[in-house]
């Protein structure tokens, strides 16, 4: 009631792992709320989208533990892009951000033919070779880990 114009938004794409969902929580004043209502669609969530997050809310105990594997899991792929030479950036967030210089093109296709898909930020950056990686779980991103130390 103190900041009538604050409005707090949260997704469930990271801690509750729904990233595929597209779904967050907008808090609001009534006034700001019913505003911002009237610009989105009729039915903004779908039943899928809405029954994860029912059940993201309902099991907390799940949510920290997807929290905390993601992390052990970007630590220990923190690690090994370190032992393979790879420059990377430290984040808090459920992704890293890599520099595999003129190897990127090769290493995006390799990985896509075996169905992971990493994001070429190459464009976004003044120089190629810029990957973005979504960290999953340990077992996953040793698989990352496996394949990179073979293709490097």
């Amino acid at each position: 009631r103190r900041f009538p114009n604050l409005i707090v938004v949260r997704t469930f794409s990271k801690a509750a792992g729904l990233a595929g969902l597209r779904l967050g929580v907008l808090l609001a004043q009534r006034e700001t709320a019913s505003a911002l209502r009237k610009a989105q669609p009729p039915f903004p969530v779908n039943v899928a989208a809405l029954a994860a997050a029912q059940a993201a809310i309902r099991d907390r105990g799940f949510v920290r533990r997807f929290v905390a594997e993601v992390a052990a899991a970007r630590r220990e792929f923190r690690a090994a892009l370190t032992r393979l030479g790879v420059r990377h950036w430290p984040s808090p967030a459920n992704f890293i951000l890599a520099d595999f210089g003129p190897r990127a093109p090769r290493l995006l296709r390799a990985f896509a033919r075996r169905g992971i898909l990493l994001r070429d930020r190459r464009p976004d950056f003044p120089r190629p070779g810029y990957v973005r990686i979504t960290v999953g779980t340990r077992a996953q991103m040793r698989r990352v880990a496996r394949l990179l130390e073979n293709m490097l």
